[in-house]
């Protein structure tokens, strides 16, 4: 679980690099904000955010509870008490996910970093454009169903990818 955690955090952390901070041009800079108002990015973002603080306690407890239960040096009293432990530590590591969520300031952050990303691989004319699909019915559709999306988007890679990770794992532990 600590790893889960960390992974979680380090993306996060890298999310908002200062490199990224670079200041835009002032019309790049109002394209994209004006981009990301079209695209309802802090409703998506709070969204995606709530999703993902609904979904991460349930993944982070299946992979470290098939990670308990294939470790073939615990006993059954082990398995037990690491199983009875790690609840504790799933919610208190959603507690402090849903701290972090749940602070608006972290959506403004978000968006102070992404203007220089945009900027830097769109034109003002190109964010215009996207801004222009964003207010179109198809546009809205794509904003509408992003959340969901994403939402199933994780479910099909965690089913793809936990079963390669928990095997990884076990050769790894088979190793030392």
């Amino acid at each position: 679980m600590k790893k889960i955690a960390a992974v979680l955090f380090a993306a996060l952390a890298f999310a908002g690099a200062p490199a990224m901070a670079q200041s835009a041009d002032p019309a790049v800079a109002a394209a994209a904000r004006e981009l990301f108002e079209s695209m309802n990015f802090r409703s998506v973002t709070a969204e995606a955010f709530t999703q993902m603080s609904r979904q991460m306690p349930a993944m982070m407890r299946s992979g470290a509870e098939q990670a308990i239960r294939a470790d073939a040096k615990l006993s059954d009293a082990q398995r037990s008490a690491k199983l009875a432990e790690l609840d504790g530590k799933i919610a208190a590591a959603t507690e402090m996910m849903n701290k972090i969520f749940g602070d608006p300031a972290i959506v403004d952050a978000m968006i102070d970093e992404m203007v220089p990303l945009y900027a830097r691989y769109y034109t003002v004319e190109d964010m215009k454009a996207m801004a222009a699909f964003y207010r179109t019915p198809t546009g809205r559709k794509t904003l509408t169903l992003m959340p969901k999306l994403m939402n199933e988007s994780m479910q099909i890679s965690q089913r793809i990818v936990q079963p390669r990770m928990q095997k990884a794992m076990q050769d790894l532990d088979k190793k030392k």
